[in-house]
């Protein structure tokens, strides 16, 4: 059973107890490690010896020690005998099942309302600060709705984990070859999906973060109708020229937004903005990506560049690009 009762809690798990050889000692060492604020869990079985979790490893590890591994809220893979549309905060995008978080602003009496597609970086890490910021934006700026989702092999904050495969470098440490078609076309169908969905919503947007960034670019081009353009936030933009400057294993899968420029409506509206201090992606690769959508018409295209770093989050500096972006996006499409 799942109980909600903050938005960004710590994580916890409880244990189910099957067996009566399971000591009252046993469980308040476990409750000791893990938060109770969050989102709750009956996961694994209480056995002999003390409460047992599976890691990420297969292995059975105490509450302790799964806690200081993941720190995070287990698994919840979508159950396989039901439709995808049946389950709250899952949609059938495409060929997957992606899990989706929607945070909107109390006030929705503007005569435009506006939606986001928040689409977060190559890290699970990067998950939930991309929640955070939607969701304070959602309380900044009124009529705004964010539609926050974990891509393909991700999972959200709540364990709610879409179908699909990330494509994790088997030696590549924590970097993620994700940006393949297949995957972006089920981004692309969960934002179809969305503007289905919500009819009163005129204007849509995609809200990118790192290589969700990437990906929301190439989205832009390849499914050029499904949205106005986007605010993308330190994005990889050319994955090619962006891993030159890494070392690390290529992304022999992912594809480049600047390899779609020409595919970009006219009239679309993309903010580049890359932070003066951020040692993961470089302003030149938001440059050239501006650059090519100017020469194939994008005239509302802008390359800007912050005062952060790479890490996603919430600042007033923030809170002007997308304010100036929806006030753009009504001004041109309403």
């Amino acid at each position: 059973m799942f109980l909600r009762w903050e938005m960004y809690p710590r994580p916890a798990i409880m244990a189910s107890i099957k067996s009566r050889r399971c000591k009252l000692k046993n469980i308040a060492k476990t409750l000791k490690y893990l938060a109770i604020s969050g989102m709750v869990l009956a996961s694994a079985a209480c056995q002999t010896g003390g409460g047992k979790f599976l890691n990420r490893s297969g292995q059975m590890v105490s509450a302790y020690t799964y806690v200081k591994e993941d720190n995070r809220v287990p698994d919840m893979p979508f159950p396989t005998n039901v439709l995808c549309n049946d389950v709250p905060g899952y949609i059938q995008s495409g060929p997957e099942c992606l899990a989706v978080e929607t945070v909107a602003s109390a006030d929705q009496s503007c005569p435009t309302r506006v939606g986001f597609l928040a689409i977060h970086g190559d890290t699970q890490s990067s998950v939930k600060p991309m929640l955070r910021v939607a969701s304070t934006l959602a309380e900044e700026i009124p009529c705004s709705t964010y539609f926050v989702t974990a891509r393909p092999g991700y999972r959200l904050p709540s364990g709610k984990r879409s179908s699909g495969n990330m494509h994790h470098h088997p030696n590549g440490g924590a970097w993620y070859d994700g940006a393949t078609p297949h995957n972006m076309h089920a981004e692309a169908m969960l934002l179809d999906s969305l503007k289905h969905e919500h009819p009163n919503i005129p204007i849509w947007g995609l809200l990118g973060h790192s290589g969700g960034s990437n990906q929301s670019g190439w989205i832009l081009g390849r499914y050029a109708a499904f949205a106005q353009g986007g605010v993308l936030f330190n994005g990889n933009f050319d994955v090619r020229k962006w891993e030159s400057g890494h070392g690390h294993t290529p992304k022999t899968r992912s594809k480049s937004a600047i390899n779609v420029v020409s595919e970009v409506p006219d009239d679309s509206i993309i903010f580049a903005i890359t932070g003066k201090n951020d040692s993961n992606t470089r302003f030149e690769l938001a440059e050239d990506y501006v650059r090519a959508l100017n020469a194939n018409g994008v005239r509302y295209a802008k390359a800007i560049k912050s005062s952060w770093g790479h890490r996603l989050q919430f600042n007033d500096e923030l809170v002007k690009y997308v304010r100036n972006w929806i006030a753009l996006a009504v001004k041109v499409h309403s």
